[in-house]
């Protein structure tokens, strides 16, 4: 199961390719030790229709109040 954290250091998308910056959020699995891009990752989960009805972007909206 992917944890939504924060990154200490750059890692790649596991899904994309893409570099993700440290400091920025992104889903990890601590099995597999890959992340995924938040978008990537709630762009997924909308196409499984599991998981928590909240996405990244509510969560993050109440992380920054």
């Amino acid at each position: 199961m992917h944890q939504l954290i924060t990154l200490s250091d750059r890692m790649k998308c596991a899904i994309t390719g893409t570099i993700i910056d440290k400091g920025e959020q992104a889903y990890y699995n601590y099995q597999t030790k890959n992340c995924i891009h938040p978008l990537e990752y709630e762009k997924n989960m909308r196409q499984t229709k599991i998981g928590d009805p909240k996405t990244y972007f509510t969560r993050l909206q109440k992380l920054n109040k």
